[in-house]
């Protein structure tokens, strides 16, 4: 049994500037060292496929394995944010924002967390906004039956026509404000208890500046949780957005405009399993390293600037 480093370094018992277990938060929680497992980098070898393992999966006996990554590491690496300054934007159910950097910079707030990355050498600042798709879907089943109803009639998603409703209000959704705060929230503050609002709504307010004012707020949400590495005199040069929201170019757009920075859609949407098999290639020789499988499989399929307007 080994841990990849990615997982291990997220326990709470791992030393990430030294790459192993701390002897001193063992002997402080009273965790005999001896039962924690051997680790390894994502990239590296960790066995074989098993006879009983090739039965199960019609995977060939003996192929090599890979030690792999934890699901948002491995996110980033199929998106290739491999290079210091570029960042991974998981926009699924939750935001997630992940900061590639050549060195653990740990903050004294502990509003982030550093994690390895699944590429020799680099770490993962992480920040996690808990409600962001959740909240478009959210407002999906409860305020817009009319668009879910039109999609179906359409033979689309539901979340085609909201988009081009949301395209009709205005940058600032008529003075809406949306704070996405409909579980609680993880960074940039911890607050169980936090709700969300819609505030500024009038007479005039209409069902397309809801649909906006919430893909603003979250990406407002989003901004908050970048500044947390750009308060530590990190350049952010691109942020490569994966998950659900990257099907939307209205939410990228937004993105782009909200975080001042230029916005990359991968090609493959899967960029968690893109990851996995780029350290499953490694492994079977044929990349050279988890940096030379990234560029040989990643592809940009749109690009996203701010409108200075």
């Amino acid at each position: 049994a080994y841990m990849d480093l990615t997982d291990a370094s997220v326990t709470g018992l791992f030393d990430i500037s030294k790459g192993e277990w701390s002897d001193e938060l063992c002997e402080l929680l009273k965790i005999p060292r001896r039962i924690l497992p051997e680790t390894k980098g994502s990239w590296e070898y960790a066995g074989e496929v098993t006879e009983e393992a090739s039965r199960l999966t019609g995977l060939k006996k003996g192929t090599p394995v890979a030690a792999g990554a934890g699901d948002i590491c491995s996110t980033a690496l199929g998106a290739g944010v491999v290079e210091t300054g570029q960042l991974c934007a998981i926009i699924g159910t939750a935001g997630i924002y992940e900061l590639a950097i050549d060195r653990p910079v740990l903050d004294p707030e502990r509003l982030y967390s550093v994690a390895y990355h699944a590429v020799p050498n680099k770490w993962l600042l992480e920040a996690v906004q808990i409600t962001a798709g959740a909240s478009l879907r959210w407002l999906r089943d409860n305020v817009c039956r009319k668009e879910v109803e039109d999609a179906k009639r359409k033979g689309t998603d539901p979340y085609v026509i909201m988009d081009e409703e949301a395209s009709k209000s205005p940058v600032g959704a008529n003075g809406i404000i949306f704070h996405p705060f409909l579980q609680g929230e993880r960074s940039p503050f911890v607050n169980p208890n936090a709700r969300g609002m819609f505030f500024g709504i009038g007479l005039w307010t209409k069902r397309e500046d809801l649909i906006r004012a919430v893909l603003e707020g979250v990406a407002f949400s989003a901004r908050d949780n970048i500044d947390l590495f750009r308060r530590r005199n990190i350049e952010i040069k691109e942020v490569r957005i994966t998950g659900g929201g990257s099907k939307s170019d209205i939410w990228c757009q937004i993105y782009a405009d909200v975080l001042n920075t230029k916005i990359v859609v991968p090609k493959v949407k899967e960029c968690g399993s893109l990851g996995a098999a780029i350290e499953a290639g490694v492994v079977a020789g044929i990349y050279k390293n988890p940096i030379d499988g990234v560029r040989k499989t990643f592809e940009k399929e749109k690009e996203f600037n701010p409108d200075p307007g």
